[in-house]
């Protein structure tokens, strides 16, 4: 049974009042109440405060009455989140989006009376530095780019996500035969993703179900026009609230009737998928061990991430060189590095000496900061050598010594990828968010999509209790 969850970007506050777009989306809330269904509203700041200042309790109220979420604070208006991003360093960054995007769920928070229980990415608006900022609030963030095998849902930047995985109906609601062509795309993804966790129901941008185009054209390619000089979108000729609201009604129904289906909102998915292991037993650190030894990449496994097993190597290491036995060892949160980790080590042998050099700094470096090291400057063990090592072939290293017997021995280093093989995938994604209209021309997204990239580290997958 693949768990479906219905979505919707709520976001022109662009379009008069008089227009029915307030309405139109209060009676997509109140038909899923009287349907006994429930989805998820993605609400951007400015929305939210343009109800509020229309004095639409009622819509408030309606919406409220399901599962809502953030969707950027400020929306389209430029900088976006991506553009504020683009020459940020990994703190200042961090700093920004909590100031700006959690502060910004605080005042949607008050608006509607009660928390946003998550935040989806809104366009191209994108930088790891907000997930990292959104596992201080414990909420999931939704339309993210990070995905795995079989898994829409997984764990990055110490925050649980949802990929980006869904079927648009939008204008399909303006007649039943245009709905159940799009209703049978819908199920092609759904077989499509069936050995998958979770996809989405789009339902809609609910303003796109009456306008032939989008609000913020009004923004695209950096455009920052003051709201009395924005152009409001035409509509279709063939929009009919009773008809809409008819083909929805038929919609909400299909929906919950259907068994192939286990319907629920972003917020109950994220309490199914929430828990996270959190310890590891001595065999289990031995069993990863001879895993990294023989490794060129980092790896996670189906419970850890890259940047929880190098901090549960270096623990168990600085253990044995106390000679003391391993133990069970508690996960804590680890963000990987903002630096690309350096690729081949400086330094052909470590002795022990150096290694545990290399194993305190990695666990002193995620006890004060939460973050791995891109390299340390650990000598070779041997008094006035120098050298350095990355993140990478520490992993490797500290596979080979807690695999052998006496680990005081040396150990030969070797160049280890900077970050798992999936950091790749998940820059290339983020790149493509600059080609969304409203971006500037001339952005440059390389910075951010590099630090997507690190935080590879930080991914695993995430799995239903």
């Amino acid at each position: 049974m693949m768990r479906v969850s219905i979505v919707f970007d709520e976001e022109d506050y662009i379009t008069p009042s008089q227009e029915g777009l307030d309405d139109l989306l209060k009676m997509l809330a109140e038909v899923m109440t009287q349907e006994r269904i429930s989805g998820t509203f993605f609400i951007i700041g400015e929305r939210f405060r343009c109800l509020r200042d229309r004095g639409r309790k009622d819509v408030l109220a309606a919406v409220a009455r399901h599962d809502v979420g953030g969707h950027i604070n400020l929306g389209s208006i430029h900088p976006t989140v991506t553009e504020r991003m683009e020459q940020a360093g990994w703190a200042d960054g961090c700093a920004r989006m909590a100031a700006e995007e959690l502060a910004g769920l605080e005042e949607m928070d008050a608006i509607l009376g009660k928390p946003m229980t998550s935040l989806a990415r809104h366009g191209g608006s994108f930088c790891p530095q907000l997930l990292a900022m959104m596992s201080q609030r414990k909420l999931p963030y939704v339309y993210s780019p990070a995905h795995l095998p079989k898994h829409h849902v997984t764990w990055y930047c110490n925050t649980l996500n949802f990929y980006d995985a869904s079927s648009a109906f939008q204008e399909a609601y303006l007649s039943r035969a245009a709905f159940l062509e799009a209703e049978k795309r819908f199920f092609n993804i759904v077989t499509q993703y069936k050995d998958f966790d979770w996809c989405a129901v789009f339902h809609s941008h609910p303003c796109m179900i009456k306008t032939k185009w989008f609000w913020d054209s009004n923004y695209f390619k950096g455009r920052n026009p003051a709201l009395a000089e924005c152009r409001v979108p035409d509509f279709r000729a063939g929009f009919n609230l009773e008809e809409v609201r008819s083909n929805w009604e038929f919609h909400c129904a299909r929906l919950r009737d259907n068994p192939d289906l286990r319907l629920g909102t972003i917020s109950d998915f994220a309490s199914e998928f929430g828990t996270q292991t959190e310890s590891i037993t001595p065999r289990e650190i031995m069993e990863l061990a001879a895993q990294a030894a023989e490794t060129e990449t980092p790896f996670w496994t189906d419970r850890f991430t890259a940047a929880e097993i190098l901090d549960f190597f270096a623990r168990s290491y600085l253990l044995r060189s106390q000679a003391r036995p391993l133990d069970t060892l508690m996960r804590r949160p680890v963000l990987g590095p903002t630096r690309l980790p350096l690729s081949v080590p400086s330094v052909r042998w470590i002795e022990s000496e150096a290694l545990r050099r290399v194993a305190l700094g990695i666990v002193t470096s995620v006890t004060m900061t939460g973050m791995l090291p891109a390299r340390i400057c650990c000598g070779a063990g041997t008094l006035g050598s120098s050298g350095e090592i990355g993140i990478g072939s520490a992993l490797a290293a500290l596979g080979q010594v807690l695999v052998k017997d006496k680990p005081s021995q040396s150990v030969e280093t070797r160049p280890v990828a900077p970050y798992p093989n999936e950091g790749e995938e998940l820059a290339a994604e983020v790149r493509a968010f600059k080609s969304w209209p409203c971006h500037r021309l001339d952005l440059d997204i390389d910075r951010v999509a590099r630090l997507a990239a690190l935080q590879s580290w930080t991914l695993k997958p995430a799995w239903p209790q």
